[in-house]
């Protein structure tokens, strides 16, 4: 896929999303999603992949909280990974496509397809998934499950979710 050159207006929200918190309502056609992948690029992590049963020899359930909000500790690095909430199912395949065509990151995709096995992980089950994913695309009850069960609170500020 060719990179699209981002216009003006762009790249005014793109750096305005690097300073801060933003919501952008545009039109159909007009390039949020442009805005949104060249500021996951800026943002992705670097892959630190866990083995959930080397892990979990190791560790108690109350260590693998502090693990888990050790490795997405908002001090630790100007890097994060990235969770794009989009309305429905179909979008969450749609734009997770347009991600890998368009980037090198690596995008896993969480919605209620994938609901018989994301509803039976654990706070190490999502450590491991997110420890080999740099850019995480949901529904948006998908992500309030993980939020709802703690297995992202330790990391959320919601500093720079994209919405």
């Amino acid at each position: 896929m060719a990179a699209a050159q981002p216009r003006p207006y762009q790249i005014e929200l793109l750096n305005e999303a690097q300073r801060s918190n933003i919501i952008a309502f545009l039109d159909t056609g007009s390039g949020k999603t442009l805005i949104s992948i060249l500021l996951m690029e800026q943002m992705a992590a670097k892959l630190v992949p866990i083995d959930r049963d080397e892990v979990a020899k190791k560790l108690s359930d109350k260590l693998i909280q502090r693990l888990h909000s050790h490795i997405w500790d908002s001090s630790s690095s100007s890097t994060k990974e990235n969770h794009l909430l989009v309305p429905t199912v179909s979008l969450v395949t749609q734009q997770a496509e347009k991600i890998r065509q368009a980037t090198e990151l690596v995008v896993g995709e969480y919605s209620r397809e994938d609901s018989a096995s994301v509803s039976y992980w654990d706070a190490l089950g999502w450590a491991v998934e997110m420890s080999h994913k740099q850019v995480l695309v949901f529904t948006p009850q998908i992500f309030l499950n993980t939020l709802r069960h703690g297995f992202m609170v330790n990391q959320y500020s919601l500093k720079r979710g994209l919405f």
